[in-house]
């Protein structure tokens, strides 16, 4: 029988709660329209939602170093890769340009291993907004399928 930590369970609420506040967007004076190309695997609640507003004002320069923000179409995107086996399948929910949530459909691999990879990477690639993150120690070939799954379905939001 296996027993997830209530400390981990916990701990990824905080951070889907922490994104989803953070995927908000606070401004609705959107002068334009934007229009978004639908692949056939992408659902789309709103469209005009994921409109970037950028910063205008020049005298304000750049931070090289500052995170990008809504770097995704929103949507829902399905992911392939393999890890000890094929057949690692996720779904990544993109809400206003971000990771907001990654669901694993189906898998073939030891589900002992699988399981504890996809607890400890799931909240670490939503809170990086990135999958360069460490693989789990014990179950490298279920978190590098996940790993592959994830960037495969990104490969599909990112805005051109």
């Amino acid at each position: 029988m296996r027993r997830t930590p209530i400390i981990g369970i916990m701990t990824a609420v905080l951070l889907l709660l922490l994104f989803f506040s953070g995927c908000s967007s606070g401004n609705t004076d959107s002068a334009s329209d934007t229009t978004t190309e639908k692949a056939d695997n992408v659902t789309t609640d709103s469209p005009s939602d994921s409109a970037i507003q950028s910063n205008t004002d020049s005298t304000v320069p750049a931070d090289p170093n500052a995170a990008a923000v809504c770097t995704y179409r929103d949507g829902v995107y399905t992911g392939n890769g393999s890890g000890r086996s094929p057949g690692i399948v996720v779904e990544v929910t993109i809400m206003g340009g971000a990771i907001c949530d990654i669901s694993v459909v189906s898998y073939n691999d030891t589900y002992v291993y699988f399981d504890d990879a996809a607890d400890v990477l799931i909240p670490d690639i939503i809170a990086a907004q990135s999958t360069q993150v460490d693989t789990f120690s014990g179950a490298t070939l279920s978190s590098k399928g996940i790993l592959e799954a994830v960037n495969d379905a990104l490969s599909q939001a990112v805005m051109q």
